[in-house]
């Protein structure tokens, strides 16, 4: 039963209903707390922070960006001696002694300036008197970076007595990140009451790497909502194959483009979504062959991609990225309709594409032709059929359903 007594704050990089990532999960999580404060770290007009739901509010930050003069820092430096000491200890234990050379005074910079942010927060709760009790509110992070920083922070000054995070990718994988490492992870990490991930293998990987906050760490996927089938072709005349992604590198949208060069069947191509390889990508279309049409529509709103998965029969997706955080929400949408997938075995992508099952899941590192001839004896598999496809929607309602994986979500910060 819904625990309406209790308050959630989250902070996040947008405002709530405008980033996607973010909505589902808040309009989830309103079920379950009498209200939720949405604090987005961009400075927005008080205008844009209106919400249509009755329970949630976007708090306006106009200040989260400021310049601090040098007197300012000085005064915070001296406030805060010890535990910016603390922190610097965190990020330069172990690591090599050029490294601590060349960032002391960055990094540095950085403790200053989010120290002086979680003060803006404080600021900003305790005029609009948020914190009413000591233990009717939950603060949440929606990301591990710079806004889970200053919770932390919070937390470790006795501001707020909780914390709970969200990590996805970018904020976990080092790898990713120049120097291989992750500014203040292990700070924001021992604050923390509970830490979040969204795949297995994110989990592994942060248990591994963190074995002593074994009792912090959960797993907890995220889910889009259900939103009906995706019709059928009375016959089938064609293909007709989606994608949708950012048009950048590492998406790889231009080895689909390759691929439907050796495709045999009428094909039409459809990829939502715009950046800075669109010019490429449509120069690239055009030695395709003639039985290949495309279209580039560019960036839709999700509403109108769900509009098109409802109305238009779809007997592909496909999503080659060479890096993936957790499972991405467009495979999540496409299975939920119960469209066959193929994807690359990155990130948690593994866990929605499973062979056989749910589609074709190739190597990070794929052979073409193995996609080719997955897609050349497409109508004669088992995944041209009806009874296929639902089992697609019956697997995404057993792991990726927003609803079920949102009411976990809510028990777990409401019972840490």
């Amino acid at each position: 039963m819904a625990n309406l007594t209790k308050r959630l704050f989250i902070i996040s990089k947008n405002i709530f209903p405008d980033d996607l990532f973010l909505r589902n999960e808040v309009e989830e999580l309103r079920k379950y707390f009498k209200k939720i404060y949405v604090y987005p770290i961009k400075s927005l007009n008080p205008s844009l922070c209106t919400s249509n739901c009755h329970n949630i509010i976007n708090i306006p930050n106009q200040s989260f960006s400021r310049q601090l003069s040098t007197l300012s820092k000085l005064q915070i430096l001296v406030k805060y001696f010890n535990i910016i000491c603390e922190i610097l200890f965190l990020e330069f234990h172990k690591r090599d002694l050029r490294i601590l050379k060349k960032e002391f005074f960055l990094t540095l910079r950085r403790i200053i300036k989010n120290i002086d942010r979680s003060e803006s927060i404080t600021f900003d709760i305790e005029t609009l008197k948020i914190i009413e009790g000591e233990k009717d509110i939950y603060f949440y992070s929606f990301w591990g970076e710079e806004e889970a920083f200053c919770l932390a922070f919070l937390k470790r000054t006795r501001k707020i007595d909780n914390l709970f995070i969200r990590l996805r990718g970018w904020d976990l994988y080092e790898e990713r990140r120049e120097n291989n490492y992750i500014p203040f992870q292990r700070y924001i990490s021992k604050q923390a009451s509970l830490i979040s991930l969204q795949t297995k293998e994110a989990y592994n990987y942060f248990l591994k790497k963190y074995p002593f906050l074994s009792s912090k760490i959960i797993l907890n996927h995220q889910g889009v909502y259900d939103n009906g089938e995706n019709p059928s072709q009375a016959e089938k005349t064609h293909l007709r194959i989606v994608s949708c992604s950012n048009l950048v590198a590492l998406k790889r949208v231009d080895q689909i483009v390759n691929i439907l060069q050796n495709v045999k069947y009428e094909t039409q191509w459809f990829h939502f979504g715009d950046g800075p390889e669109m010019d490429k990508i449509i120069e690239l279309t055009h030695s395709l062959p003639k039985n290949i049409e495309c279209f580039l529509p560019g960036r839709l709103k999700n509403v109108d991609i769900l509009k098109f998965y409802k109305t238009e029969p779809v007997d592909l997706f496909i999503h080659l990225s060479c890096t993936e955080g957790g499972v991405p929400l467009a495979l999540q949408e496409a299975a939920s309709f119960g469209i066959p997938m193929i994807g690359t075995n990155v990130g948690g992508i593994s866990e929605i594409i499973i062979n056989g099952e749910t589609g074709l899941l190739v190597p990070k590192n794929f052979n073409s032709l193995e996609i080719v001839d997955f897609i050349n004896d497409f109508l004669n598999s088992n995944f041209a059929k009806y009874e296929k496809r639902i089992k697609i929607k019956e697997f995404w309602k057993s792991n990726f359903n927003a609803v079920d994986n949102y009411r976990l979500l809510a028990h777990q910060i409401l019972n840490k």
